[in-house]
């Protein structure tokens, strides 16, 4: 069971902020306003973890949470999320190892490297984060994961593996003084190989109605349902 709270997170994200202080911030170009209705509220859902009776990966999404009102001018601000497997062997999900990564000097640089780019992330590959106001790549179609600084293991046993990941957004490609809403799953075993490593870089718009959302995740095939959060760029 879930039983993690924001009151309680003070020490994640003091470590968070020291081992990422270091990162360079890079200058991109505003995102676009969104499009579609936003509805905000400071209701937090009952059930945090997202997944399905048929689920094999259940999503926790700490930040942002709905309503919230992140960053400035578009930058600084956190997603940070974790990934519960039901399975005891690390391989199987995906994840490949521990990454401190970021832009510029930082990408792919010791001791822990990671790529720092659009698309699935090459150490946690079956992770699919979209946001609506995302302008970078196929805006809100790209899969963001592979941005993500920090990926790591925070709870290995017989039958459960939890990877932890987080990302500081550094530049305003997610958008600023704007309503957002972010989708997170994990994609399923697609090719079959055994291991949940098969997310795409880019979601396929499949209704083709100009958008990404929880219903053209589905459509990918999912190991997990949906968490889907709500909140204001500042």
């Amino acid at each position: 069971m879930w039983v993690h709270a924001r009151a309680n997170r003070g020490w994640r994200w003091s470590g968070i902020l020291a081992a990422t202080a270091a990162l360079t911030v890079v200058a991109c170009q505003d995102g676009k306003a969104p499009t579609g209705e936003h509805e905000f509220s400071r209701g937090r859902m009952a059930a945090r973890g997202a997944r399905t009776q048929e689920a094999e990966a259940t999503i926790e999404v700490f930040a942002p949470e709905n309503g919230d009102h992140v960053g400035q001018n578009g930058v600084g601000w956190f997603i940070d999320l974790a990934v519960e497997f039901e399975t005891g062997d690390v391989a199987s999900t995906g994840f490949t190892g521990s990454q401190l990564t970021g832009p510029g000097v930082h990408n792919n640089a010791a001791p822990l490297p990671g790529n720092d780019g659009l698309g699935a992330d090459d150490k946690f590959s079956g992770l699919i984060v979209l946001v609506s106001t995302n302008s970078a790549g196929a805006g809100g179609c790209q899969n963001l994961a592979d941005l993500f600084n920090i990926t790591g293991p925070t709870n290995i046993t017989e039958d459960e593996v939890e990877i932890w990941d987080t990302w500081i957004i550094e530049g305003p490609y997610t958008g600023a003084h704007t309503p957002s809403i972010m989708w997170v799953a994990e994609a399923d075993d697609l090719n079959g190989d055994g291991i949940f490593n098969d997310a795409p870089d880019v979601v396929t718009d499949s209704n083709g109605d100009g958008r990404c959302n929880e219903a053209d995740l589905k459509a990918v095939g999912l190991a997990s349902g949906v968490a889907e959060k709500r909140f204001f760029i500042n």
